[in-house]
Formats: C-alpha cells, sequence, structure tokens
C-alpha cells in the first residue's frame, strides 16, 4: 500500500511540475528567438528603422536570389545568400523586402554549390527556392550600388513551405 502512495504521489508531482517545466521552457526559448522579427523588419532595420534585438535569433521565411561563393576553399566553404520577399499593398503595388544571410563551414558546399549540380544533392537549395533560415543580426552593409541591406551571421536553413 505504502508503495502503492508513493506512486501515486511520484506520477502527481510529475504532472502538477510538467506545466511549470514547459513554461520555463518556452521562456528560455523566448530569450533565445525573437520571432517578431521578419524580413520586413530586418530589411527596415538596414535603413534606418528600428534596431534588431541584440543577441537574438530570428527564424526568417523567404527565397533564396542570388548566391556568391566568398571562400571556395573545402574546409573554409563560405556563401552570402540573398533571401527575398514581398507583400502586396493594395491590388497593384508590390514591395520587396531583402538582407543577406552568410553560412560559413563545409556543409554548406552542397546545400549552396559554386555552380549547379548536374546530380543535385538531397540538401541543395537552388535560386528562387522558399527557405526558412535560422539566423543572427551583424550589421547594415553597402551594396555595389549603394544600397543598404542588413547581413546576417547564418546559422541553419531548410527548404520551406
Amino acid at each position: 500500500m505504502r508503495s502503492l502512495r508513493r506512486t501515486a504521489l511520484a506520477l502527481l508531482a510529475c504532472v502538477l511540475v510538467s506545466p511549470l517545466a514547459a513554461a520555463q521552457t518556452k521562456a528560455a526559448f523566448d530569450r533565445i528567438v525573437d520571432f517578431s522579427v521578419t524580413l520586413k523588419t530586418v530589411s527596415a532595420a538596414a535603413t534606418g528603422g528600428a534596431a534588431l534585438p541584440a543577441n537574438r535569433l530570428f527564424l526568417l521565411e523567404g527565397s533564396i536570389g542570388e548566391v556568391v561563393v566568398l571562400d571556395d576553399r573545402p574546409e573554409a566553404w563560405k556563401v552570402r545568400v540573398e533571401l527575398v520577399a514581398g507583400e502586396w499593398i493594395g491590388t497593384d503595388e508590390v514591395r520587396g523586402y531583402r538582407c543577406w544571410v552568410t553560412f560559413a563551414g563545409p556543409e554548406y558546399a552542397e546545400i549552396f554549390p559554386a555552380e549547379p549540380p548536374g546530380e543535385p544533392s538531397p540538401g541543395y537549395l537552388p535560386p528562387r527556392a522558399r527557405v526558412l533560415v535560422l539566423a543572427h543580426a551583424l550589421a547594415p552593409v553597402l551594396t555595389p550600388l549603394g544600397e543598404r541591406v542588413m547581413e546576417l551571421g547564418g546559422i541553419a536553413v531548410r527548404s520551406g513551405p
């Protein structure tokens, strides 16, 4: 009987503590990832809008524009990916947003190769592919045409919805 009581109390404690543990996990996650940041807010931050939250990660949705290989050494592979998105304003205007995301490491060579592959790897992401990107803010930079865009440090990327 005593072991049954202990088991029942242990189960009850687990049921009571579980929501609290989940809340602590969500709170910790919310301190790391800012889901309010979109490609629109990133684009605005580059041109003088509200600053992006410091020391936070962003989960951004967009399409791959241009991919530029910055370092093609296999052990130091580095690419800059233009992430683009847009929205309709009314029925006759489209507003575009973009940023640059830099990915570094040999794991990105198959995802973003220097040349389009004849036989793409399963992880290959071609231009115009919809993607989800996990990144952090670096700084606004000037493009060769003098436009300001935000540069982000890419942490992860996958095919999007």
